[in-house]
C-alpha cells in the first residue's frame, strides 16, 4: 500500500482549524486560486435557507439539559454561580454564535442572509419560550424574550447608517406571523436604537 493510498481521505478528517491552515497555505502557492476561492465562500456565506435555520438553533438551546446546568452551576474556584445565572450564561453562549453570524453577514453586505438567520433566530426563541424544559430554558424562562431584542437592536447596529431603517421595516415584515407580543416588542426595541443611534450621530 502506497503512503498516497493510505492517506487518501484525510481531508475529510480535519478539524476545521486545520482545513483553514491548507486554505491558507494553499492560497499561497496557489494564488490565482483566490477568485474561486472567494466566489465559493461569497456562495457559502451569503445562500441561507430560511427553512434551515429555525430547527438548529431551538436545537441548539433545547438540547442544554440538567447536566450541562449542574456543571456550571454551583461553586467553581470560591466563586458561587447561581442557577439562574449559569443558566442564562449557558443560553447566551448558544445564541451569540448565531448573532455572530448574523453580524458577520451584515458587515460582508449580505443583508438577506442577516435577515433570514435574525427572523429564524426569533422563531426559534419564540419557540424556545414554550419548551418545557428542566435545563437552562427552565431556570431563565426571561432568556427567550431578551435575547430576541438585544439580536434586534444588535442587526439594526450593524446595519449600514442609510439602511438601518430599511432593515427595520424589513424585519416588521418577515415577523408578520409570530405573535404580537413578540413583534410588538422587537419593533420597540429597533426603534429604540434606531433613536439613540440618531442622537449619537448628532
Amino acid at each position: 500500500m502506497t503512503l498516497m493510498t493510505r492517506n487518501f481521505g484525510v481531508l475529510e478528517r480535519l478539524s476545521a482549524g486545520e482545513l483553514s491552515a491548507i486554505l491558507t497555505e494553499l492560497l499561497k502557492t496557489h494564488p490565482e486560486l483566490r477568485g474561486e476561492a472567494e466566489s465559493i465562500a461569497t456562495r457559502m456565506v451569503s445562500m441561507v435557507a430560511p427553512d434551515g435555520v429555525v430547527d438548529p438553533i431551538l436545537q441548539a438551546l433545547a438540547s442544554l439539559d440538567l447536566e450541562d446546568l449542574n456543571a456550571r452551576a454551583g461553586l467553581h474556584d470560591g466563586i458561587y454561580v447561581g442557577p439562574g445565572e449559569a443558566a442564562w450564561e449557558l443560553l447566551e453562549e448558544v445564541a451569540d454564535g448565531f448573532v455572530a453570524d448574523m453580524k458577520r453577514k451584515m458587515d460582508l453586505g449580505f443583508e438577506d442572509a442577516a435577515l433570514v438567520v435574525f427572523s429564524g433566530l426569533v422563531i426559534a426563541l419564540a419557540k424556545a419560550e414554550e419548551v418545557d424544559s428542566a435545563g437552562p430554558l427552565g431556570w431563565a424562562p426571561d432568556f427567550p424574550a431578551e435575547m430576541a431584542c438585544r439580536a434586534a437592536s444588535e442587526l439594526i447596529d450593524a446595519s449600514s447608517v442609510e439602511k438601518r431603517t430599511a432593515v427595520r421595516d424589513r424585519v416588521v415584515s418577515a415577523l408578520e406571523g409570530l405573535d404580537p407580543r413578540w413583534r410588538g416588542m422587537i419593533t420597540r426595541t429597533m426603534d429604540q436604537t434606531l433613536s439613540a443611534l440618531s442622537a449619537t450621530r448628532r
